[in-house]
């Protein structure tokens, strides 16, 4: 007589209250701590067993613990698959199989009555193991949801500092800053650079003139033309090597 395991999914199990010998509410605990293990370890070591009643439909015989617990890792852990690994009881292994889960029910029995006494100490300790599991289980959630905050906000930090970047007006080479000294930003480059040379009178009277002469549509093609645009001796041509010069520090 061969024993074999089948897949079937958890919709097409049927639990009768009538015949169980199983009380869920006073198992509550137990449930819970198996469906904390059954959601680490995803699966389950100790299978149900169940009769087959047709196609595609069967009757839970055995393992109420485990079916229940499993259906409350799946509350904890999605992820498990809605199918259970089971035994399927035939009418060839029928009374054997009915046999063995009598006797483990007898010892079951007898184990429960020799350990009575304990009965606190052992509530407690599940009490504790499903406290430790939920504590994981936040633990887990917890350093989950940071890392995501730590990956948006260097995302969000890298985004904020481009956007700053491209907002922060462009430091041009001295030339073309001169032809682009009607743009206000530009204006302000060309006469911060001209103050720390000149004092801030001759840089606004330069910046000035050059405004005037770009204003009449006129292009400087060389700094020479950006000289003559000026009154004589505005700005000498050392100091506009100087300003050049120093342009970009």
């Amino acid at each position: 007589m061969t024993l074999l395991t089948s897949i079937i999914d958890l919709d097409c199990i049927q639990v009768n209250v009538n015949k169980m010998n199983f009380d869920r509410e006073s198992k509550a605990n137990e449930i819970q701590a198996l469906a904390y293990s059954i959601s680490d370890l995803k699966g389950l070591v100790r299978i149900p067993i169940v009769k087959s009643l047709g196609i595609d439909e069967y009757e839970l015989v055995d393992g109420y613990l485990e079916y229940y617990a499993y259906e409350e890792a799946r509350k904890l852990n999605p992820d498990l698959p809605d199918r259970i690994t089971v035994f399927v009881m035939k009418p060839s292994n029928e009374q054997a199989i009915t046999k063995q889960i009598d006797v483990n029910r007898q010892v079951s029995q007898i184990n429960n009555h020799a350990t009575e006494v304990s009965s606190d100490s052992s509530a407690l300790a599940l009490r504790v193991s499903i406290l430790e599991s939920k504590l994981g289980e936040g633990f887990h959630k917890i350093t989950s949801e940071l890392q995501t905050f730590k990956a948006e906000s260097q995302f969000l930090k890298k985004e904020i500092l481009e956007t700053i970047d491209s907002k922060l007006p462009r430091l041009l080479p001295p030339l073309e800053a001169f032809n682009e000294i009607l743009d206000e930003a530009i204006r302000k480059q060309v006469f911060n650079k001209l103050e720390k040379l000149k004092g801030k009178k001759k840089a606004q009277e330069i910046v000035n003139s050059l405004q005037a002469h770009r204003i009449n549509g006129k292009e400087f093609q060389s700094f020479s033309d950006v000289r003559n645009s000026l009154d004589k001796g505005m700005l000498s041509p050392e100091m506009m090597l100087k300003l050049i010069d120093t342009w970009h520090d």
